[in-house]
């Protein structure tokens, strides 16, 4: 299975994640199709079990291509709703969020609802807020080849955070190079948001009215991709590419170039970081392109871009 992930864990020690199939050309050549995966921490030998998708006639499942992934637990019912970055494939190219309900039982998502805006543009990453508002970033200014290239090529800080209040879409942090991962403090203070071209954690206080007010960026010197917060500590758990033009070699010929991986360990405080650990580097020989990465009891799982997922021990201290 290959997958440019973005986990959500519940303390269970259960796992969501998707399969990207945005490498359009990459999952066409390999025949392959984008999937919700659900992996469980407490049995590591089922490896990942795939989730049946419901679809309704706003999903057209042909075309469902899932890239960032978050979830809503709601206290009080247990009832799970699943946000879903979907860059359909079709022409013109247009994102959109999907929103299902997990069905633990029958291991399946139902789908619920379709958003779609201006506003989404080249989508990334989801956060959600509530079972009907969410976060999301946009990782690029539009879907055309030539202004990705000229954004990455130039360095431009034109990406954007936008939040759905259930009503209406708002830009609530720009000027952002490349804004990737996006992951919500458990207290719900504080966002964080990669900005992989950048090479920056950039953290925000989340107001009352969930507008964002800048509380730092800080430097990184390798491009972050997803972002995990672990569900005790706090503690920020960042899959990360240290040499981003390799990455972009492994993405054009996934089969004849590796990518190094590197994950993250940030430890935060009052919204500011207070340390920075790497956990793991490879030179993309065992793993290539590492997306993100997560920690339960002592044991790391890490993502990647059209590679594989790795499951290993963690021997140092955390």
């Amino acid at each position: 299975m290959t997958c440019d992930t973005t986990c959500v864990v519940a303390l269970q020690g259960l796992l969501l994640t998707t399969s990207a199939a945005g490498y359009k050309e990459h999952y066409r050549r390999n025949n392959l199709a984008g999937h919700v995966y659900l992996y469980d921490f407490k049995q590591p030998q089922q490896g990942v079990r795939q989730l049946k998708i419901v679809s309704t006639p706003h999903l057209d499942r042909g075309t469902f291509a899932p890239h960032g992934i978050s979830v809503w637990e709601d206290k009080i019912t247990g009832r799970h709703t699943v946000f879903v970055v979907n860059h359909p494939q079709r022409e013109p190219p247009v994102d959109t969020i999907e929103k299902f309900t997990y069905d633990p039982e029958q291991q399946q998502l139902l789908h619920q609802a379709t958003f779609s805006s201006p506003e989404m543009r080249l989508m990334n990453d989801v956060q959600a807020t509530s079972d009907n508002s969410f976060y999301f970033t946009n990782s690029h200014a539009s879907h055309s080849i030539l202004r990705i290239l000229l954004e990455v090529l130039l360095d431009l800080p034109c990406t954007n955070v936008v939040y759905f209040d259930g009503r209406f879409y708002s830009v609530v942090a720009d000027g952002i190079r490349s804004a990737n991962g996006i992951y919500m403090s458990h207290d719900r203070r504080y966002v964080y948001v990669a900005a992989i071209t950048g090479q920056e954690l950039w953290i925000f206080k989340r107001n009352n009215d969930s507008s964002l007010t800048e509380q730092q960026v800080y430097p990184l010197y390798s491009s972050p991709d997803n972002i995990i917060v672990d569900r005790v500590s706090g503690d920020l758990y960042l899959g990360s590419h240290p040499i981003l033009f390799k990455l972009l070699q492994f993405m054009q010929h996934p089969g004849s170039s590796a990518a190094p991986s590197q994950v993250l360990h940030i430890r935060v405080k009052e919204g500011r970081v207070v340390s920075a650990q790497e956990l793991l580097y490879d030179d993309g020989g065992q793993l290539a392109a590492s997306s993100s990465a997560v920690v339960f009891n002592g044991r790391l799982l890490v993502g990647s871009v059209l590679h594989k997922l790795l499951h290993c021990d963690v021997t140092v201290p955390m």
